[in-house]
């Protein structure tokens, strides 16, 4: 264990921004109600706006939970939901995400018997290409919650919801919190993330969230009969703590009732579990004449910490370094030593699980184009998450190849997918492409100069579109293009000449149209033989 040092700042980027309880508006925040198909609107217990999910996901339907579950303890975030009962994978894709700054990621559920069927259902959770966790569900009218720390490796993050064979998918809520670098920085990483366990404190009566806590944790109340309360008025000081925990949660404490030990615990889901543990002191009395508060920490019976004094009206924290494993329950023992003349206390603590990100996502430019494309023509089908990972789960239309870091995007079929406009300039993003099927679509201009600069291309099929003008000299580049198929379209003027060459060097296999022309001008016989191969389609 170590004591925690490092600054942090602040920093924020908006979808949706409120004013909450005189604080600065917060930017940066998503905040999204799932299966909400209506208006926005302001959640009255903490002033965050909410936005329905439709921005984030196209696919999936909308349900309320049945109205015998609807009751003054539910948020209004949870009366509906999105229900995925088609395909394996189904992703949000959250953006703006600040690069290279850690953000937490919230997810719940409240089943609600929404489909009557009184179920039970067990599904996984990925952030990105990598397992998150296993959602069980259990209780129709508990509210179930997913948080994990991560660190934002490009400009926006998929969650994704794994049908398993369980159950259908559903989820109620997802929210996204960026922090700035140095935010729970050691650990969370481009090689691991982090889920929460728990996070509790004590002492405290309400749930403490946003606007009090400016990156809205969830801090739960933790309370034991053998325990006193402490509380102060006065503010906590956090400046310098790498965890920065909010005043409002440091501002109350407990201390044993009687004695001089104070103990907590908590249950691991497995004893395989790698664990982190954050605890978190202040002390809230001024300690005055001869009074002292000193103590030893140990962590099941293991010795974690010696001496220590809490400073006063300032946050500090000890914290796991290195994770730990090997039981199902937890106990920390907090011990007044022989010399103290007052017991122990504690304001809170939080404890994660390590989350090795083991899968490699694919290629951040390639990745970056495919959701232009996607974009571009409306496609949907299962084009959700990562494109190429994981291999399960692989776009369809698209091959991969994993034998690089990251994998790359080597095919991409898009055949008869009633495609209309310009080839897309994104396409020339794909720099390890070797085959583009774009034929039977109804594309039209000209070929674009850009496709030239698909140095790995080998086959390059156009067939049967709407395409016009003449072919491009940059397709001369494609030194490694064994395949050129261009039939049924609309072209004018000759083959480029270097094409031609490669063609009768056997080099270059040419659609029948420039075989007939033998790479002359096309003119109307061109057109005539284009004509003809529509016909044979």
């Amino acid at each position: 264990m170590a004591s925690s040092s490092c600054c942090l700042v602040a920093l924020f980027f908006a979808i949706a921004t409120v004013a909450a309880h005189g604080q600065s508006p917060q930017a940066g925040f998503i905040s999204i109600d799932c299966g909400n198909s209506k208006s926005d609107y302001v959640d009255h217990s903490t002033n965050l706006a909410y936005v329905a999910d439709d921005r984030f996901i196209d696919v999936g339907s909308d349900f309320y939970i049945q109205s015998n579950y609807i009751n003054s303890s539910v948020p209004t975030l949870q009366l509906n939901l999105r229900s995925f009962p088609d395909g394996l994978r189904n992703c949000y894709t959250l953006q703006p995400v600040p690069q290279n700054s850690t953000y937490l990621v919230r997810a719940t559920f409240m089943y609600g018997n929404y489909d009557g069927k009184n179920s039970q259902i067990q599904f996984d959770l990925h952030i990105g290409v990598n397992h998150w966790k296993t959602m069980t569900i259990s209780d129709p009218s508990a509210i179930y919650t997913a948080e994990a720390l991560s660190l934002a490796t490009a400009n926006s993050t998929s969650v994704c919801l794994v049908n398993t064979g369980g159950g259908t998918p559903f989820i109620s809520s997802l929210e996204l919190r960026p922090f700035e670098n140095g935010d729970y920085g050691e650990y969370v990483n481009a090689s691991q993330s982090v889920v929460l366990v728990t996070r509790r404190n004590f002492g405290a009566s309400d749930t403490v969230r946003f606007p009090d806590d400016p990156y809205d944790r969830v801090w739960s109340p933790y309370m034991d009969p053998s325990w006193s309360t402490l509380s102060s008025t006065l503010e906590v000081n956090n400046s310098g703590n790498m965890f920065e925990p909010p005043s409002a949660v440091m501002q109350s404490a407990v201390t044993p009732a009687s004695g001089s030990q104070l103990a907590f615990s908590w249950d691991s889901v497995s004893p395989d579990d790698e664990l982190y543990a954050v605890l978190h002191f202040a002390e809230l009395q001024k300690l005055t004449g001869n009074s002292t508060r000193v103590f030893n920490i140990t962590r099941n019976g293991d010795p974690r910490f010696q001496w220590y004094t809490p400073p006063y009206l300032s946050a500090d924290g000890i914290h796991s370094t290195v994770p730990f494993e090997g039981y199902s329950r937890y106990e920390y023992v907090l011990n007044a030593t022989s010399d103290s003349t007052l017991p122990p206390i504690i304001n809170a603590f939080e404890v994660y699980s390590l989350m090795q990100l083991t899968q490699a996502a694919t290629d951040s430019g390639d990745v970056d184009a495919m959701m232009a494309i996607k974009s571009r023509y409306q496609l949907k089908r299962n084009w959700m998450g990562d494109p190429c990972a994981p291999k399960a789960y692989v776009w369809d239309g698209l091959n991969c190849s994993y034998n690089t870091d990251p994998p790359r995007i080597t095919n991409i079929n898009l055949t008869s997918r009633g495609l209309t406009g310009e080839i897309y300039i994104s396409f020339a993003m794909l720099e390890a492409l070797k085959y583009l099927d774009l034929s039977h679509n109804n594309f039209s201009g000209a070929i674009p100069d850009f496709l030239g600069s698909l140095s790995s291309l080998i086959v390059l099929d156009l067939s049967f579109n709407n395409l016009t003008g003449t072919v491009p000299d940059s397709l001369e580049n494609l030194v490694s293009l064994q395949i050129l198929n261009l039939a049924g379209n609309n072209f004018n003027g000759s083959v480029p000449e270097k094409l031609c060459k490669r063609s009768d060097a056997g080099l270059l296999t040419l659609s029948s149209v420039w075989a007939a022309t033998s790479c002359g001008n096309i003119g109307s016989c061109g057109m005539e033989h284009q004509k003809a191969a529509r016909s044979d389609v």
